[in-house]
């Protein structure tokens, strides 16, 4: 298996991203669009790497069902502007029952971990780690919708 997530979805999902970046300076985060202007009415199965966090942000209503590590824990409408957040190791699967289109961001634990201490540097160590963590997710919804602007 590929450890670049660009080359490992575009075989896993048998579908090439609308547009992708990998390896990015700093911190060796990967960037796709997914983009299907159809309904396949198709499963996808993925592995996340156990080094990666993953960042989904949706750019349009799509309906689709998903399963994560064998338990179901969607079915139905995906808002635009949804935040899924997969940690590492996770086994996603889903169905598309629709079109649909979403900013993927792939982010080694190590990146996470700096931004997090970079954002947030008392929560560091603290009992209080969903602090960080919502703080960390602040950031990167903020980021996400400053690309979409972009697009």
């Amino acid at each position: 298996m590929t450890s670049n997530p660009v080359e490992r979805l575009t075989a896993e999902r048998q579908l090439a991203p609308a547009a992708a970046l990998s390896d990015l300076p700093y911190t060796g985060m990967a960037v796709m669009r997914w983009t299907c202007r159809t309904a396949l009415k198709r499963e996808f199965v993925s592995q996340v790497g156990d080094d990666v966090h993953v960042f989904s942000h949706v750019l349009r209503n799509w309906r689709a069902s998903s399963w994560l590590d064998g338990r179901q824990v969607w079915d139905g409408v995906i808002p635009t502007h949804g935040l899924w957040i997969l940690a590492p190791a996770a086994e996603p699967r889903w169905f598309a029952h629709s079109a649909f289109d979403s900013m993927q961001f792939h982010v080694p634990v190590d990146a996470v971990r700096d931004m997090a201490d970079a954002q947030c540097p008392p929560c560091t160590g603290s009992p209080d780690k969903w602090r960080a963590f919502r703080k960390l997710r602040s950031m990167m919804t903020a980021r996400m919708c400053a690309i979409r602007a972009m697009i």
